[in-house]
C-alpha cells in the first residue's frame, strides 16, 4: 500500500469514529446527565436535613456531593464539543477556553499533568463557529501536555487576554523547544513526530482557526513553547 493510499485510508477511518462518536456521546451526555443532577439535587435536600448534624454523613455527603457537581460540570462542557453551532455565533472566548480545558480532563495525559488556568478579567467576545474553535483548542492543549511531560516539573499554561482588538488563547509548556525544521511542517497534514498519531491534529486546528477568522503562530520563547491563537473582538 502507498503512503498516499494509507494516509487516506487512515483519514477515513478518523472520519467514520468520529462520525460514531458524534452519533453516541450525545445520547451518553443526556443519559448521565439526568440520573447525575436527580442524586446532586436529593444530596443537596439530604444536607439541609437533620441528618446532615452528624459530622461524619455531612463529611460523607460533601465527598459525594463534590464528585456528582465536578461529573456534571464535566458533561456539561462535553457539549461544547457535539452541539451543532452556527458559523456566525457570537461567543465568550474566556468560557470556551475554561470549557475546553474540563474537557481535557477525558485525555489519558491529563492523569499526569494539568494545566494552569489564567482567565482575562475582561469580556472577551469573539464570533464564529465555538465547536471548531474548541477542537482547534483541544489539539494544541493535547500537544502541550505530551510536551511537557519530557520536563522533570512539567508545566502547561493556558491563559486569554487581549491586545489590539484582538483576543488571544495563549498555551505554553516547559517541554522541549520545536526545531526549526519541525516548526515549518508541523501544520501540514500527515505530519507528526509522534509515531502513533495520523498527523492531522495541528493541520485541522489551523484550517479551523483561520475558517472563523483567526490567526494561529508558536514560537520558542525562554525555556517554553508558546502556542497563541488570536481572533477579532466583537464590539459592542
Amino acid at each position: 500500500m502507498s503512503r498516499d493510499t494509507e494516509s487516506l485510508s487512515q483519514e477515513l477511518l478518523l472520519h467514520s469514529k468520529t462520525f460514531l462518536l458524534g452519533s453516541i456521546i450525545p445520547t451518553l451526555v443526556h443519559d448521565l446527565n439526568n440520573p447525575l443532577t436527580s442524586i446532586s439535587g436529593n444530596i443537596e435536600l439530604l444536607q439541609m436535613s437533620s441528618i446532615a448534624e452528624d459530622a461524619k454523613i455531612k463529611k460523607r455527603l460533601d465527598t459525594v456531593q463534590t464528585g456528582a457537581k465536578r461529573m456534571i460540570e464535566r458533561l456539561r462542557a462535553l457539549q461544547l464539543f457535539i452541539k451543532n453551532s452556527s458559523a456566525d455565533e457570537v461567543f465568550s472566548l474566556n468560557s470556551l477556553v475554561q470549557d475546553t480545558v474540563t474537557v481535557a480532563d477525558f485525555l489519558p495525559k491529563r492523569l499526569k499533568l494539568s494545566a494552569n488556568l489564567f482567565l482575562s478579567e475582561k469580556k472577551l467576545e469573539c464570533r464564529g463557529n465555538s465547536n471548531q474553535i474548541a477542537q482547534a483548542l483541544l489539539a494544541i492543549i493535547d500537544n502541550a501536555l505530551f510536551s511537557a511531560l519530557e520536563s522533570e516539573t512539567p508545566i502547561v499554561d493556558v491563559s486569554t487576554f487581549d491586545t489590539s482588538g484582538l483576543a488571544v488563547v495563549q498555551v505554553k509548556n516547559n517541554g522541549a523547544e520545536i526545531e526549526s525544521g519541525v516548526g515549518e511542517r508541523m501544520f501540514k497534514p500527515f505530519f507528526s513526530t509522534k509515531p502513533e498519531s495520523l498527523g492531522l491534529g495541528l493541520y485541522i486546528s489551523r484550517q479551523y482557526v483561520e475558517a472563523n477568522g483567526g490567526s494561529i503562530n508558536w514560537k520558542n520563547e525562554d525555556g517554553w513553547v508558546v502556542f497563541k491563537l488570536s481572533f477579532p473582538i466583537v464590539s459592542n
